[in-house]
């Protein structure tokens, strides 16, 4: 039953509101005639019964506002009727509409744009599978005061080898090189990657597929995997690309796979990938010429990835004390090693761009200060005719939004 008279009493306000309104003068108006036959009946002119009756009620009009604020379908109601008010005043004053409206469409413009870039670059994670547990490995020698340098590939064979702290490790090292065999020859960017390049960092090609570890030997078939972008250009994406021989810097490679078109490569243009042992440039050990890149296994902390190489790489110099003496490695997360060097200043950037949308801010408000003191008399007009001052506020507030 209550169920059924809280839906009725809905409808009735939200479709019958004319009848409500009308019910509502007429209890009003049966109140203010009780009380007046009360004041006649003690003595007083009709004329003062009805004065008494109505500064008691305190005014018909002032009543049937409070009843209706209960109501919240008449409380949806006065909003829209602020936010249609609000409208019609800025629209009679386009200047001021015009200098406010500018002046913050300039500061929220300005704190998206920035924020756009800061959440882009410094809160997104990178474009690989579990980011997070993706570290960049690099040679350090503290004795002399160089924190980073490029790794020896022979010593990231022992990294492998011997640790127990990574899903994969794998190593990489970009150079120039130039494909012919088609229209005239073009000159691209290279990478040499150990087998395990592509599965660190989480991506598996949409043709064919990576390199297996026989092809990183010497003597074995030369191979290689395209970028998307290279072969969409160079051999109009061609769906029975794998398999064809390409050439590079006259030797002959078999493509066995190509790579999606959202990959993001560690170093910038790389459009061809080979591996990496067939390489002539990678030398015996104290060749200090690559990258490397690891996955730490779930539930591996950085410390503890870097407390075990420190230990192989303590081994690594007993064995090879000429070429290793005093020479680590150290771990830093890939994400903090892309945007470290660029974090203070787009920190910095975020924070000159806030203090702007502040001013801003102070000057609308100015504006509104300013309009509001010229409006003092509608105001008062408005409260003279029964308004409160709460619902005053409220069309001020919905006029400023």
């Amino acid at each position: 039953m209550p169920s059924r008279f809280n839906l009725k009493s809905v409808y009735r306000l939200l479709f019958r509101k004319q009848q409500v309104e009308q019910e509502l003068d007429e209890e009003v108006r049966f109140h203010v005639e009780r009380q007046m036959e009360e004041y006649v009946r003690a003595g007083m002119s009709l004329r003062e019964a009805r004065r008494r009756a109505m500064l008691e009620l305190g005014g018909a009009e002032q009543v049937k506002e409070r009843v209706r604020e209960v109501r919240w379908t008449t409380m949806m109601e006065t909003i829209w009727q602020d936010v249609r008010y609000g409208v019609r005043t800025l629209r009679k004053n386009p200047g001021f509409t015009a200098v406010a409206v500018l002046t913050l469409a300039l500061g929220i413009g300005a704190n998206t744009a920035i924020f756009s870039v800061v959440y882009g670059v410094l809160l997104s994670s990178l474009p690989y599978p579990d980011a997070e547990q993706l570290v960049l490995i690099w040679s350090s020698h503290p004795h002399r005061g160089i924190l980073r340098f490029a790794v020896d590939a022979a010593d990231f064979e022992d990294w492998r080898a011997r640790s127990t702290t990574f899903d994969e490790i794998a190593i990489w090292g970009t150079t120039n090189g130039t494909l012919s065999g088609g229209d005239e020859p073009q000159r691209i960017r290279v990478s040499r990657v150990s087998p395990g390049f592509f599965r660190t960092l989480g991506v598996s090609p949409i043709l064919g597929r990576g390199f297996r570890e026989e092809e990183n030997r010497g003597g074995k078939a030369e191979v290689t995997v395209l970028s998307y972008a290279l072969w969409q250009r160079r051999y109009g994406g061609d769906p029975n690309i794998l398999g064809k021989e390409i050439i590079l810097d006259d030797d002959v490679f078999t493509v066995v796979g190509v790579l999606p078109q959202d990959f993001d490569p560690l170093s910038s243009d790389v459009e061809l990938y080979r591996p990496y042992g067939n390489a002539p440039t990678y030398g015996g050990r104290g060749s200090y010429n690559v990258g490397s890149i690891a996955r730490l296994k779930q539930g591996v902390s950085l410390e503890r990835a870097q407390a075990e190489l420190d230990s192989i790489t303590k081994s690594i110099a007993e064995e090879y004390p000429v070429l290793k003496a005093n020479v680590g490695a150290l771990v830093e997360p890939l994400h903090e090693v892309a945007v470290g060097s660029i974090r203070p200043a787009l920190l910095t950037l975020l924070g000159a761009v806030g203090f702007v949308l502040l001013i801003a801010c102070f000057n609308v408000a100015g504006l509104m200060l300013a309009r509001s003191a010229a409006r003092e008399k509608e105001i008062g007009i408005r409260l003279a005719l029964g308004a409160g001052r709460a619902r005053v506020i409220r069309q001020l507030m919905t006029e400023s939004l």
